[in-house]
């Protein structure tokens, strides 16, 4: 984690946390993300907004002011596109590329989005259909008490307040006289998960077999206490029924719970299944997601991947995913529904969970994070839909 965002966790863990304290960290988080306002507005509000020059004097524009971040955005742009399943066999046009720096610069759509909405083929009223990052995150400051979210952003802080959930053990590895309560917990689980606390979308979790990993106990430990403070946490065993999509990965349910004036809603909801071979199961770690009709615990989509990939069975297992019933339905929204009511002021928080043989365990929590993913499987834009529930919360400060 970089020092801006070390030194903002830790003004969120140690501010007191009332109404004043909220409003001012919510104020500064929408400065923060109100940098492109202006070029949004005019490209919003033009008459040309869909026009080819009108796009290039746009991102021109944006060099000019933010060269810095136009140059990255850029640079990560053509990362992602070359490896995207529709532009693998095209060159990608300069056109092209001002059409992916104008769906960010201009309406706050990531290079990643842009490829997993098909935007390239819609205009801009269609774009705009679409919950992107931006908006997001900007929801996320206006609705949710930010000092209070940050129990998410720190996995052992998680943990703690919903140890009753995960049903597994989990230490934390952040200081040297943690190496006694690991080298226990080693003995006890020599498989074990590592997880980088700040870390997420899957990156830098793996899987450690202590005994063949060629590294003493000791030496595992150093090697996390050299990087940011790790858990470790027991291996999950999922059940057969959800191991049947992907072995080498824990598969999951993300719940998207609303916290609302008229209570705790679960409407929205996604399954996610690694890739072949991959531990994880994240979207952005190659993984694949589809929808879930959240009434009857039934997938009713085909599976898709952030690269735009479409399958409508797993292509390592060959398991169907539209019609899959998942197992002990009503208990998945039971618990949702109960974590959900224990942080109050975190109105939108997405929620991991896995089955097991003994039901379901809690994986994570993520504050008002990759609710958009939603939109890959049911190929289509989904604002107005989230934003019904968003207008049903109480804002920190007004929009």
């Amino acid at each position: 984690m970089s020092r801006r965002l070390l030194v903002k966790e830790y003004v969120r863990n140690h501010v007191p946390d009332t109404p004043l304290f909220q409003k001012m960290l919510a104020k500064a988080r929408l400065k923060e993300l109100s940098r492109y306002d202006e070029i949004e507005k005019a490209a919003i509000s033009s008459a040309e907004q869909d026009s080819p020059a009108f796009k290039k004097e746009i991102v021109e524009s944006c060099f000019r002011q933010w060269p810095q971040a136009a140059s990255k955005c850029r640079s990560g742009a053509e990362k992602i596109l070359s490896a995207a399943a529709e532009y693998q066999d095209r060159d990608v046009s300069e056109q092209v590329m001002t059409d992916v720096l104008y769906s960010f610069f201009a309406l706050g759509y990531s290079p990643e989005e842009y490829v997993s909405y098909h935007l390239e083929d819609k205009t801009v009223s269609e774009r705009l259909l679409f919950l992107g990052d931006r908006k997001r995150i900007k929801y996320h400051a206006y609705l949710d008490n930010l000092i209070e979210s940050s129990i998410f952003t720190d996995k052992i802080r998680t943990y703690r307040k919903f140890s009753d959930y995960f049903k597994r053990d989990v230490i934390e590895i952040g200081r040297d006289g943690d190496f006694p309560a690991f080298e226990s917990f080693v003995r006890k689980h020599p498989c074990y998960v590592r997880k980088n606390v700040y870390a997420s979308c899957g990156r830098a979790v793996s899987r450690v077999d202590s005994e063949s990993c060629g590294m003493t106990v000791r030496e595992q430990f150093d090697d996390m206490r050299a990087q940011a403070k790790h858990v470790v946490e027991e291996l999950i065993v999922q059940s057969d029924t959800m191991a049947q999509f992907n072995q080498s990965s824990v598969n999951t349910v993300r719940c998207i719970t609303m916290n609302t004036k008229n209570g705790v809603q679960v409407p929205f909801g996604f399954f996610r299944v690694g890739a072949a071979g991959s531990f994880v199961d994240n979207a952005g770690s190659g993984g694949i997601s589809s929808g879930i009709d959240m009434a009857r615990g039934i997938v009713e989509t085909d599976g898709k991947d952030e690269s735009g990939r479409k399958y409508s069975a797993h292509p390592g297992s060959g398991a169907v995913f539209k019609g899959f019933e998942f197992p002990d339905w009503e208990q998945l929204l039971d618990i949702a529904h109960k974590v959900a009511s224990m942080v109050p002021g975190v109105r939108t928080v997405g929620w991991d969970f896995a089955h097991t043989d003994g039901g379901w365990v809690m994986v994570e929590g993520n504050a008002m994070s990759q609710i958009g993913v939603l939109q890959i499987p049911y190929e289509r834009g989904m604002a107005k839909e989230f934003e019904a529930y968003f207008k049903e919360m109480d804002p920190i400060i007004p929009r």
